[in-house]
């Protein structure tokens, strides 16, 4: 094949939610060596379907076109007609589809196949190999488009052992790259001190933060009893809880009032707009993530990153693999309200982080020489 300088890149960029966190970082960087069309979409999902809404509008949640990027808002999720004609104009020399919910499988299959017929070779991004909350369905249109692509990117080793075992796919079509840091979110220079005053803490807590949608797997109730052990050795504590519900929120009310914590525990339960979140980063002093299951990377765990913020997470997908973070015995609170008291007592040292988005263009220009 001749050399490749410009890539067909889909996903989702703003205003519409989805990925776009990552896929603002992946076309800034992309776009420095190779022309890049990203094609993403004008709705998504209906929006009854995503609590919240589809859409964010903000300075701050947005993406300029350069030289070498120009971005299409063709795709609907309701107009076939669309996928259609995006997967017989698209104009890369590859076609680079981000992979991340089944749902969409009738958009991306579309736009998969025609490009094939146009000779085109396919890269797929792995964002969730299984989904968070998998089922049939989403094995299935999984399993068909990672057979149909030439290429798979991952961003962990756990991610490539499960492609290999589940899904039987052949170890030599799968590359690790990693998932870079989310830079765009630090728009100011800001004192934690003035953070913590923005979102009404004092200066002298210290404050744990569980930050994005609130979702059964992500392990927010062994947070809550782990959080209540911490108290009995370092009452300064704090936790703040920043996300928006995507399932009831009683029960996690009634956990935080039985355990007498309702003073302890901030909680934001609403959609955290693009602007604020550099608040809640920057007061932060460590960050959580309990998840009690977990394939992937964490768009979490990578704003962390970009705060130089420390992060404690339970043992199981890439989570552990961020840097400056500390693992505990998943659904362990015993283990985690331990380790939280020992980051608290001890002298941590914060790794300042290399730009991931560095090694990954590094990374990708040499894998698409083989193609």
């Amino acid at each position: 094949m001749n050399k490749i300088n410009s890539v067909s890149l889909f996903g989702t960029l703003p205003p519409i939610k989805g990925i776009s966190e990552y896929c603002i970082e992946q076309a800034n960087c992309l776009s420095r060596k190779l022309k890049v069309e990203f094609n993403s979409f004008s709705s998504i999902y209906p929006e009854l379907l995503y609590p919240g809404g589809t859409k964010e509008y903000s300075e701050v949640f947005t993406i300029k076109e350069n030289k070498n990027l120009k971005i299409k808002r063709i795709l609907s999720w309701y107009n076939p007609f669309s996928w259609i004609y995006v997967g017989l104009t698209n104009q890369g020399d590859i076609v680079h589809i981000n992979w991340w919910i089944y749902i969409l499988f009738p958009v991306f299959f579309t736009i998969a196949i025609l490009s094939k017929f146009r000779g085109k070779k396919i890269i797929l991004t792995l964002h969730n190999v299984i989904a968070h909350e998998s089922n049939f369905l989403d094995q299935l249109f999984s399993s068909i488009m990672y057979r149909i692509a030439d290429i798979l990117l991952v961003h962990t080793e756990s991610n490539k052992e499960t492609l290999t075992r589940k899904f039987k796919i052949n170890k030599n079509k799968i590359d690790l790259i990693p998932y870079g840091p989310l830079n765009f979110f630090k728009t100011k220079n800001i004192s934690q001190g003035e953070a913590k005053k923005y979102l009404g803490l004092k200066d002298k807590n210290k404050i744990i933060l569980f930050f994005g949608t609130i979702r059964k797997y992500k392990g927010l109730d062994f947070l809550i009893r782990a959080f209540a052990k911490v108290l009995k050795n370092i009452p300064n504590a704090r936790l703040v809880i920043a996300g928006k519900n995507w399932i009831d929120w009683s029960p996690y009310q009634d956990l935080i009032i039985k355990l007498n914590l309702h003073d302890k525990i901030i909680s934001h339960i609403r959609y955290i707009p693009s602007e604020e979140i550099q608040y809640y980063f920057t007061a932060s002093d460590v960050v959580a993530l309990p998840y009690t299951h977990f394939d992937a990377q964490s768009g979490v765990g990578n704003i962390a990153v970009a705060f130089n913020k420390p992060i404690i997470a339970s043992s199981v997908g890439g989570i552990k693999d961020l840097p400056n973070t500390y693992t505990f015995e998943n659904k362990n609170t015993k283990e985690l309200s331990s380790l939280i008291k020992n980051f608290f007592t001890l002298n941590k040292t914060i790794i300042i982080n290399k730009n991931n988005w560095d090694i990954y263009l590094e990374k990708y220009l040499d894998i698409i020489k083989s193609i």
